[in-house]
Order: structure tokens, then sequence, then C-alpha cells
């Protein structure tokens, strides 16, 4: 059994078959030939080179930080000399050490080479998460490791925040579907009601009204005839799926115009749409005129035949 350390944690019960750690760091290590001197003049140098880093760097050794640059002791929120010689796992989340643990072990052992991420606890007590690699080392003759780290906590943050927003926007978009199915259903039992009741209207329009109609026509003297037939009309107006097509189709059709074009769909001539409606000869072509126009017809297309087509 050996004592290894591994990144910010500390472990005792690793062997060197499982990490590889004595001979690699072994292979890593630089034998002291030449004395303290050169030992001293490394250190000097590492220190330099650290402390002018952007990115975290640390020497742990013993399961205690031996070397901490400036950047990395920011994120505990103190100054490098107060984490130098603190055990090194006491400020990972406890959640996280378990697989904290694992990732470390799998990169000293060459199974893992991209970086694992871990959260720690700040002085403050505020949550960072960080980014991190480490390799084994040789420190003043002794096995240790040495490890790079990044501050990664605003990336995480809007990481989260993007997830909590794709969240929510998938809560709206089911919310959306139910509305729109509920909305279905309405206009549906809307139709069906409507439906319904067009068929009662036009129902009682053929059993109540139509029949005493025709049995008036012999009770009335011409101009009574002539009011008669104009009222038969416009109840056929009312009753026509025809009308109620071409009303919606040409939404520019006023009133007259949709009567005197049923009028011609039924077959009617100029003479007997004139009687029938109360108006002159002249009018009828007038409106005549307008409907080819409105509807786009050439002079050379037939009338009745294009309006048969539309019911």
């Amino acid at each position: 059994m050996v004592f290894v350390n591994l990144g910010w944690a500390q472990y005792e019960d690793i062997t060197h078959e499982e990490t590889g750690g004595g001979q690699k760091m072994k292979k890593k290590g630089i034998h002291d030939k030449h004395g303290s001197g050169k030992m001293r003049h490394g250190e000097q140098l590492f220190r330099t080179l650290t402390e002018r880093s952007l990115v975290g760097i640390y020497v742990v050794q013993d399961g205690e930080f031996q070397s901490i640059n400036p950047n990395a002791a920011s994120y505990y929120g103190c100054a490098p000399e107060e984490l130098t010689g603190k055990k090194s796992n006491s400020i990972v989340h406890p959640e996280d050490k378990e697989r904290h643990k694992q990732c470390v072990i799998d990169m000293l052992k060459g199974e893992r080479s991209s970086p694992h991420e871990f959260r720690i606890i700040s002085r403050s007590g505020d949550i960072h998460w960080i980014m991190e690699t480490v390799t084994p080392i040789i420190y003043r003759g002794r096995p240790a490791i040495l490890g790079n780290s990044m501050d990664i906590t605003e990336r995480k943050q809007a990481e989260e925040a993007l997830e909590k927003r794709e969240m929510e926007l998938e809560v709206k978009t089911h919310e959306l579907e139910d509305m729109n199915s509920a909305l279905r259903v309405l206009m549906k039992q809307r139709d069906e009601d409507r439906n319904e009741l067009e068929e009662k209207v036009l129902s009682k329009i053929k059993v109540l009204i139509l029949p005493h109609l025709e049995k008036l026509k012999n009770h009335v003297d011409l101009q009574g005839m002539s009011y008669v037939n104009i009222l038969a009309s416009n109840l056929r107006d009312i009753m026509s799926p025809f009308a109620q097509k071409l009303s919606v189709t040409y939404l520019n059709l006023t009133k007259r115009e949709v009567q005197v074009a049923n009028l011609i769909r039924e077959g009617k001539t100029t003479e007997e749409i004139s009687a029938l409606l109360n108006i002159s000869i002249s009018a009828v072509n007038v409106y005549r005129y307008h409907i080819r126009h409105k509807v786009g017809l050439s002079k050379k297309q037939n009338l009745r035949s294009y309006l048969s087509s539309l019911a």
C-alpha cells in the first residue's frame, strides 16, 4: 500500500497498481543529482510561471497543498499562503467527492484524458464549479500531483439558466398544445351546433312558411303576387347553400346581386327576374354586368353555367 495524492482530494487506500502512480511518477521525476541548488532554482522558476498564469495551478502532496498560485486560491476566496498546508479535499463539495475521486484515478491511470468538473465550497459558502486536469510528478524528491484548473462557474450558471429556460418553454409548448386541442374541440362543437341550427331553420321554412306562400298566391292581385314572389325568393336565398357560398367566395357582391345571381342559376329570364324582384329590366341587366365583372367572367363565358358550377 502507498499514500497517493489525487488533485484536490487525498486517498490512502490506493495501490501502485490502481493508479500506476509509482512507475509513472518515477518516469516523470527529475532526480536531484546536482544537489539542492538546482532544486531551489526549479522551485523558483515554477513559482514565477504559476503566479503569472491565467489558470489555477497547484501541487498536492501527502493530502495537503504544497504550492498554489493566486488564481487557484481565488476560487476559495483567500491568499495562496492561507491554503498552503490545508487538506486539499476539505473544500470539495461533499456530493462530488466520490465522483471526483474516480475521475482523478482514471486520469492518473491514463484511462481518461478529458478534464473533469466538480464543485468546491468557498470560504464565504459560495459554490464554484471547477474544471480540472491532474498529472503525477515528483516534488522535492517525492511523488505528488500537479493540478491545472479553471473556474467555470459563470459558464455553468449560463448553462443552468438556458436549461431552465428550455424546460419552461417545453412546459409552455405543452400548455399551448393542450389549449389548441381544447380549442379544436370547441370549434368542432360550435360548427356542429351551427349546422344543427341551420338545419332546424331550413326545416321550419320549408314546412311552416313556403306552403302557405304558395296558397297565398291564389288570394292576391298582381301587385300582391309580386310581393309574395319577392318574399319567396328571399326565403330561398336564406335556404340556398349556393347563396351562402357565393357571398363568402365573392365578398364584394351586394345582397341584391346575390339574389339576381341565384335566380339566374335557377334559369330565370331577365323578364322573370324583373317581375320577381319588382325592378326594371335595365336594372337586371346592370346587375348581370356587375356580377360578371366581380366574378371575373368574359363575354364569351356563360354566366348561368358558371353560377351552377358553384352550387
